[in-house]
């Protein structure tokens, strides 16, 4: 009986053995890794039709996205409609999609001074979603301009702070929250939701995210002051404080941040792309 376990036991290495040998000897993965912003899902799917292998567009938040990265889930391909996220990544190579603004979207308002003043917002969480923290510093830069008397309740509501500092403006999110009349979800879907349920009248939403759901022909979009649509750089220096760091907010710029060789393949298919679908400027 001892000897019949001592071949049985010899016969189980054994197949362990080829088993480990086959998993070692198992074709490298060919699957491209694509983590895509939401509102750049069209981008990439148009990208994955072009490229000549295999893509795995994995949709997420640009914040969540460059987080997953820090901590070494590193992907082929990064697409991200907030540039200002690639600090500490690491990538081989940037290549700038383009620039786009940011607009208001409301139901029952018509000017953005009105809205500002009464309406129910719905806001994507500025400690998830870019958009998010951009809402926050145009609301303080919209105010401040028209003198508009809400930044009081906005601290008080959403437990923002807004003070000079650091050469600029700064907004402290870190302890951001709902209140009051502001509802918040993690993203701009989820903001929408709110919106396309008339359960607030209004949120700030950016131009391709705008054009994803062609809601001209649902709400009524309003346009910003150049001043706070961030097509172009805000006219101070606006730093957010969130609670994974720091963060200095430029304009609205789209990029692509390829990580490994088979990265910046994929982006050799970009500039094949119509982005003015998207309501992306393309640079220069």
């Amino acid at each position: 009986m001892g000897l019949r376990k001592f071949f049985l036991s010899i016969i189980l290495a054994a197949v362990l053995l080829l088993v480990a040998a086959a998993s070692l000897a198992r074709a490298p993965d060919d699957t491209a890794v694509v983590y895509s912003a939401p509102t750049l899902a069209g981008v990439s799917n148009d990208l994955a039709e072009l490229y000549p292998g295999r893509v795995d567009v994995r949709v997420m938040g640009s914040v969540l996205a460059a987080n997953l990265i820090k901590a070494g889930r590193i992907p082929d391909l990064f697409l991200t409609v907030d540039a200002e996220l690639k600090q500490g990544l690491g990538y081989r190579t940037e290549h700038i999609l383009g620039f786009y603004r940011l607009l208001l979207v409301c139901d029952g308002y018509s000017t953005w001074v009105d809205a500002l003043k009464r309406a129910r917002f719905a806001l994507a969480d500025p400690n998830t979603a870019p958009v998010g923290y951009r809402s926050l510093a145009a609301m303080y830069l919209l105010a401040a301009r028209e003198n508009l008397d809400i930044v009081n309740e906005v601290r008080e509501s959403l437990g923002v702070l807004f003070y000079a500092g650091d050469g600029g403006i700064v907004v402290d999110a870190a302890m951001f929250r709902a209140g009051g009349r502001f509802y918040v979800r993690d993203d701009l879907n989820g903001a929408y939701t709110l919106l396309e349920n008339r359960l607030v009248d209004c949120m700030f939403a950016h131009a391709p995210f705008a054009a994803q759901k062609n809601l001209w022909a649902k709400h009524k979009v309003i346009e910003l002051p150049d001043y706070a649509n961030f097509l172009t750089d805000p006219p101070t220096k606006i730093t957010v404080k969130l609670k994974s760091g720091d963060v200095n907010i430029t304009r609205f710029i789209a990029a692509a941040y390829s990580f490994t060789e088979r990265g910046d393949r994929l982006l050799g298919f970009l500039d094949r792309l119509d982005y003015s679908k998207y309501l992306i400027e393309r640079p220069g």
